[in-house]
């Protein structure tokens, strides 16, 4: 497709959501499919795009041959299980999957057969070996021990909690896939006295919410609930009603169901590490209403007084509320550098300089804002979302970088608010400590490269860092930040090989050794930054499994420093190692041999004899050893 259908289609994504994007697509539908996935992306994106939309992006995107949505998709493999008719939610799901770089296979499970599938560890179910379980629940289900009165007896609360707890321990003890299970989402038709609490008995509302309390505790790291609240958010007509459950056995009307498989989709995305990580942001009628350089700084509109600056003050709270969930917010904008320098004097704003964890003001493109953007963060464009008022500057930017996800602002602050609550940004399944974090340690990570960019002599810059690296064995504390690294870390990553917590113990069971690497500088803490996984192999040599690192720590020699431990604790055994080569890990393409390693001709794999010690540069690092030996 030419770039008159990109440019088509941003200016009818901004106007027309969904609907402008396919009938864009469908007026350039001879041009080819070149930015066909940057606009699949958008719709999806878009509001909360409905059934009949959705099915059209569908057939667009089965037509063009389902061409890739998002660099390197990742293969995830899941399996529902429902009480009702779920045969028509694989399709979507897998459209809203590949929007989020994820090549997904679904499998569904027979009407009203989950305690049968679930319980019985000879079922199809675990045949598959499904790498996610999703559990849907219908409002029927819950019936069996809620009853159907406006009032629920306390005991019949305990009751169904007991019943989804024999679930998620047959699911646990049967197989070793992730988890998702949706609580209570609600009911067709409601009764009165929702919000009564009347000894040992609630009103419907309230003996949800004491579920769900109840269904958080029942999560480990392999098991997370599902946030389905935007289905409620649709309305009766919409989300739940009475017409499909009625002639369909299905608990969603059509639109629903959509909306089902997107919070589907965000919640597998968030589990495997493809979950956007960072907004980058306009400044002018994006985050305030004006130009600041043709109205001057002050007068440009944010505030509390009520209008468009109230709506500009409420898009800056909803961007600064996600921080503590783990996002990252940039700044690309046309404007001069010594703009910033004014930012935290404004009294209407709610954000301050300092949530921006890179900012890139000057009047060259903002392609390249971007690139540096990517640099100062040290991950890709296409785990970033780009909000922006001007349809020019957001086609300018996918022609450059056509992995990134954009939401068009404006030209009201409530179309740019909702557009934004309702691309689902920052929604996630499951957080670890560093997800927390990951604001703060990547802005210590822009302030270090400054540094390191200014400084006249690397090695002296490397020692004035006071790098402490801490190595520990896998265990209950880092298991989750463990398994979330081998599954987001694709750059600096010799195999790629996706291990849960689960395969990583079950790997130390059988001999093998897990180490996780924890970051320090002058900067501050990066936090768990880098893991290795050795396995034994024949005649008694060492097989390096897997070996990978944050790309926040690059040019550092943490990888130098993880490798002497390994040849350290190897010594008088042979190693052996594989660099599997994936679309985004040419980074390491050369660490093996810079280690010392020679490739074997037969079998490709690299090998270091047990008489070598490798060839291993400096290392400017205070190193405390807390790992176990495997």
């Amino acid at each position: 497709m030419s770039t008159q259908l990109l440019v088509d289609g941003v200016a009818a994504l901004r106007t027309d959501g969904a609907q402008g994007v396919v009938a864009a697509i469908q007026r350039h539908a001879a041009s080819g499919p070149a930015h066909l996935p940057a606009l699949l992306r958008g719709a999806l994106l878009a509001g909360r795009p409905n059934a009949f939309d959705v099915l059209r992006l569908d057939r667009t995107w089965q037509r063009a041959g389902r061409p890739a949505l998002k660099p390197a998709p990742l293969p995830v493999a899941a399996a529902i299980v429902a009480d009702w008719t779920s045969e028509g939610l694989p399709r979507p799901l897998q459209l809203f999957a590949a929007a989020m770089g994820m090549d997904l296979s679904v499998s569904t499970t027979p009407f009203d057969s989950v305690e049968m599938q679930v319980l019985d560890p000879a079922s199809a179910l675990y045949a598959g070996r499904p790498g996610v379980v999703i559990v849907l629940l219908s409002e029927e289900w819950w019936q069996r021990s809620l009853g159907t009165a406006a009032l629920v007896d306390d005991a019949a609360i305990t009751a169904a909690v007991d019943a989804v707890r024999r679930i998620l321990e047959a699911l646990r003890q049967h197989g070793d896939a992730r988890i998702l299970v949706a609580p209570p989402w609600g009911e067709s038709v409601g009764h009165p006295g929702r919000l009564l609490h009347l000894p040992g008995h609630r009103g419907r509302t309230l003996a949800r919410l004491e579920i769900l309390q109840r269904m958080q505790q029942l999560c480990d790291q392999r098991t997370a609930l599902l946030d389905l609240d935007p289905i409620g958010q649709l309305g009766r007509d919409r989300g739940l009603g009475l017409v499909s459950r009625l002639r369909a056995r299905i608990p969603f009307e059509p639109d629903g169901l959509v909306c089902l498989a997107r919070q589907l989709a965000l919640a597998l995305a968030a589990l495997h590490g493809r979950s956007h990580r960072a907004i980058v942001c306009d400044l002018d009628n994006t985050l305030w209403g004006g130009v600041a350089a043709e109205d001057g700084f002050a007068q440009v509109v944010c505030g509390r007084e009520g209008g468009d600056a109230l709506g500009y003050r409420l898009v800056q709270e909803h961007l600064q509320g996600l921080l503590p969930l783990g996002l990252v917010l940039a700044v690309a904008s046309r404007n001069q550098p010594g703009l910033f320098v004014e930012f935290d004097s404004h009294p209407g704003f709610a954000l301050r300089s300092t949530d921006f964890a890179s900012a890139q003001l000057h009047l060259q493109a903002k392609s390249l804002s971007i690139s540096r953007i990517e640099q100062d963060l040290g991950f890709a464009s296409d785990l970033m979302a780009f909000l922006d008022d001007s349809p020019q500057e957001l086609v300018e930017v996918l022609l450059t970088h056509p992995w990134i996800d954009i939401v068009p602002a404006g030209p009201t602050p409530e179309q740019t608010l909702l557009r934004l609550a309702e691309a689902g940004i920052g929604c996630i399944a499951t957080a670890t400590e560093d997800d927390l974090q990951r604001h703060q340690r990547l802005g210590s990570r822009v302030r270090q490269l400054h540094a390191e960019q200014s400084a006249a002599d690397p090695e002296e810059f490397l020692r004035s860092l006071a790098i402490r690296l801490t190595f520990s064995a896998l265990d209950q504390a880092n298991a989750a930040r463990l398994e979330q690294l081998f599954h987001k870390t694709n750059q600096f990553n010799l195999t790629t090989r996706r291990h849960t917590a689960a395969a990583l113990q079950a790997m130390v069971e059988r001999g093998g050794t897990v180490v996780g690497v924890h970051y320090q500088d002058a900067f501050g803490s990066q936090g768990l930054i880098g893991a290795y996984a050795l396995v034994p192999g024949a005649d008694g040599e060492v097989v390096i499994d897997s070996l990978l690192m944050s790309c926040r720590v690059l040019n550092r020699r943490v990888e130098d420093a993880m490798f002497r431990r390994i040849r350290s604790q190897t010594a008088g055994r042979s190693l052996v190692a594989e660099y599997l080569p994936t679309a985004k890990n040419g980074l390491v393409r050369e660490l093996l041999p810079r280690w010392g390693f020679v490739q074997a001709a037969s079998d490709g794999r690299w090998t270091l004899p047990a008489e070598a010690m490798g060839t291993i540069p400096a290392i400017h690092a205070t190193i405390r050893d807390d790992a176990v030996e495997g």
